[in-house]
């Protein structure tokens, strides 16, 4: 289910990130998030484009490759017809919000405080509430 694209973390980051911009390169979503490699943006990038999560809103040529800039597809959430993906929409929406409150406080540091998402605890929520 689509929902457990949005679980991952880093792409719960990414999802956060971009949704509070009109647009993003993947180059300034990576330099937004620092302390992520930027191999893993990219991968988990394409993975969201993939599911259309993300959406290409621009495609620019420069010195030989590609720069995308892509926006969150906030359709792909009023389109969905499964009651329970829109359950699970809600609820990580409420999650990207709370997500965004702590990575805007000038000394968020997700390691050390321990910000991780179990999505065991959430799917099986989902499956038996």
């Amino acid at each position: 289910m689509l929902y457990e694209i949005f679980l991952h973390p880093i792409r719960t980051r990414i999802i956060q990130l971009v949704a509070n911009h009109t647009s993003m390169t993947v180059s300034a979503i990576a330099d937004a998030m620092d302390d992520i490699p930027r191999s893993t943006i990219y991968r988990h990038v394409k993975i969201l484009s993939e599911n259309n999560v993300l959406i290409i809103v621009k495609e620019e040529k420069i010195r030989g490759t590609y720069e995308r800039e892509y926006a969150f597809n906030y359709e792909l959430i009023n389109t969905q017809d499964n009651k329970a993906d829109q359950a699970a929409f809600a609820f990580l929406l409420n999650v990207f919000f709370d997500f965004n409150d702590y990575f805007k406080t000038p000394n968020a540091n997700p390691t050390q405080n321990q910000i991780f998402l179990s999505n065991k605890k959430i799917i099986n929520h989902l499956h038996y509430n």
